[in-house]
Formats: structure tokens, C-alpha cells, sequence
């Protein structure tokens, strides 16, 4: 790094943890706005990205629902990236409960998802979606590793193992997949909920535009705000677009040990799974998600935003998936 370089950050840290400072001598709740802006991208190129700190009481929660193996544990770490709030789940892994700025979700899944009774306070929505082609797979991965009692997101299960339970549960999966879309889609108004489909979402070109629509929707809820949508670019690849390296590089420094942050640090990437990709179909399999994926379309064609266009994409991919009977299978 540059000295001019080294300058710089070093005077943004300083002048924001003595802000921080301040406001908590203060007694006020402010610091939590001063934290939302310290993830930037720096002048000379890269991004300085920090831990999420507390909300405030003004902050109203959004519900952050996806299908489990749709790249949520990605995006928790975008969102607290993008507001610098801390986030939680409905299964208040991390000790929090109302006091986030989104809560994870997995239901309505029937064994994943958990239906809170505080849910109706919630009145806002951001529904990341996979195709489901890779997104059940995903999930069996995460079943896989759980049974096997590994570490998550280290270990693909072996294809015998994936064709085997396929067969036992595809029909419910997709049918849960498909429920859990229309769940969300019917709970709130168009102007309540934003579509972020998965494959935009890491896309080179796609991510970015997507991460500002992201940032603009949570930067509408009460006492969120969020980062500069020009230091969005930077800080999606840097939390997105980990496993390439520094195209985006991070830069980090040791924090004092008189600001408390409640977030991750340093972000930790979505996943590092290892093993054999291929995950076949079968014929009959593959029409069912495309019949399905139709019935969906045709439902909500009136739709605008992204909803219509990457379930076109679904499509187009599952019916240029080789099925497995014409497959060569390779463990």
C-alpha cells in the first residue's frame, strides 16, 4: 500500500472511532449511523469494510427469506457490510432477537423455517431466490454435512449420496421451493419487498446494480442508513466476489479494543465446499421444474423488477441441463 494510501485510511479510521467515541460519551444512540458509514471504497482503489455495530430503536426489522442453499449466509454478510447494523435469524443463532436489521428466514420450509409470533411486526421483505436446479442440491449439501457432522459449507456430498436422496425427496423439495415463493411474493404489496435473485446477485456485471437495489431498499426502512451507492461496487466484490483474489482487495487494521462492534470481523466468505460438482436430473425431473417454473411465471406475469426475467433465465438453464440418463457421471 501507498504511504499517500496509508495516510488516508488511517485518517478516516481515526476521525470515525473519535466520532464513535463522542457520541458514546454522549449517551446517544447516534454511533450506530457514524458505523453505517465506515464501509467505503477508498480513493486509491479497494474497500475498507467493517463489522456491523448495534441499531437503534428506531430501526423496524426486514425479513431476509430464501429456500436453505440460496446463499443466505452470503448476503447476511452484504447486508451488515451495506448498513454497518448488525443482522440476525429466526432462530436467534447469534443471541438477537428484535434488536437487527433483517432476520433470516427459511420459512415456510417445514424443517428448516421457523414461523415467528412477532412475525405480522414485520412489514417489509427481501426474497433471495436460486434457481432450484442448484438451490436444493445446495440444501443437501448443508443436510449432507450436518449427518456427517462436518464443518458447513466445507464438503459436497458424494453423487451416489445426492442421487440417492433426490429420488426420496425431489417432488416435496419443489413443491416446497415453489410454496415458499409464493409465500413471500403474496405476504406484502409490490412496494414492500424487493426480488434479489442469486444468480444476478454474484454476477460480474449483474452484482452491483443489484447490491444498490438492495442498498436503496433496506436505506427506506426507519433509522437505516446506508452506505454511498457509489462505494457499493466495491464493497458487493469484496464480500461477493471473494474467491477472486484481490480484484477487489479488503483493507483491514486491528480495531481498538475500546470499540465494541457486534458483527463478524472479518467478514467470513459464504463457502469453501469441496467435491464433485455435478449434481444430474432426470428427464421427468427436469420437465417438473420447468412446468412449475412456468405456472409461476404465468401467475405473476404482471410482475415488475426481476422476478420475470430470472425465472426465464431457470428456464432456459434447466432445459439445456443434460439429463441423467444421457449423462456420463464422474465421482
Amino acid at each position: 500500500m501507498s504511504f499517500n494510501k496509508r495516510v488516508f485510511l488511517s485518517a478516516v479510521i481515526a476521525a470515525s472511532f473519535v466520532a464513535i467515541r463522542i457520541v458514546q460519551d454522549n449517551g446517544l444512540i447516534k454511533n450506530t449511523r457514524i458505523g453505517r458509514e465506515l464501509s467505503m471504497a477508498l480513493e486509491e482503489g479497494g474497500c475498507f469494510v467493517l463489522p456491523a455495530q448495534e441499531v437503534g430503536p428506531e430501526v423496524k426489522p426486514v425479513f431476509a427469506a430464501s429456500y436453505p442453499g440460496s446463499g443466505a449466509r452470503m448476503t447476511w454478510n452484504l447486508i451488515e457490510a451495506l448498513t454497518g447494523l448488525v443482522t440476525g435469524d429466526e432462530w436467534y443463532s447469534n443471541g438477537r432477537v428484535k434488536d437487527v436489521v433483517t432476520v433470516k428466514t427459511h420459512w415456510p420450509h417445514p424443517t428448516h423455517g421457523r414461523n415467528l409470533d412477532w412475525s405480522d411486526e414485520i412489514t417489509r421483505t427481501f426474497l433471495l431466490i436460486r434457481n432450484p436446479r442448484d438451490a436444493i442440491p445446495s440444501f443437501h449439501n448443508f443436510l449432507y454435512e450436518y449427518e456427517k457432522k462436518v464443518q458447513h459449507h466445507t464438503e459436497r456430498a458424494p453423487i451416489e449420496e445426492w442421487i440417492a436422496w433426490r429420488d426420496r425427496n425431489f417432488d416435496r423439495q419443489m413443491e416446497i421451493w415453489s410454496n415458499h415463493l409464493q409465500y413471500w411474493m403474496d405476504r406484502h404489496r409490490p412496494e414492500d419487498r424487493i426480488i434479489v435473485p442469486y444468480e444476478h446477485l454474484v454476477d460480474e456485471f449483474q452484482g452491483p446494480l443489484v447490491a444498490t437495489e438492495l442498498n436503496e431498499f433496506l436505506g427506506a426502512g426507519p433509522g437505516v442508513t446506508p452506505i454511498d451507492n457509489e462505494s457499493v461496487p466495491c464493497v458487493w466484490g469484496t464480500v461477493v466476489q471473494y474467491q477472486k483474489g484481490n480484484q477487489t482487495p479488503n483493507t483491514r487494521f486491528a480495531l481498538p479494543k475500546d470499540v465494541k462492534f457486534v458483527g463478524s470481523y472479518p467478514i467470513w466468505p459464504g463457502s469453501h465446499r469441496k467435491g464433485p460438482k455435478e449434481r444430474p436430473y432426470t428427464r421427468e425431473q427436469l420437465s417438473s421444474m420447468v412446468r412449475i417454473l412456468n405456472q409461476l411465471k404465468d401467475k405473476y406475469q404482471g410482475e415488475s423488477g426481476r422476478l420475470i426475467p430470472v425465472l426465464e433465465l431457470y428456464i432456459e438453464e434447466i432445459k439445456t441441463t443434460t439429463p441423467q440418463e444421457d449423462a456420463v457421471l464422474t465421482p
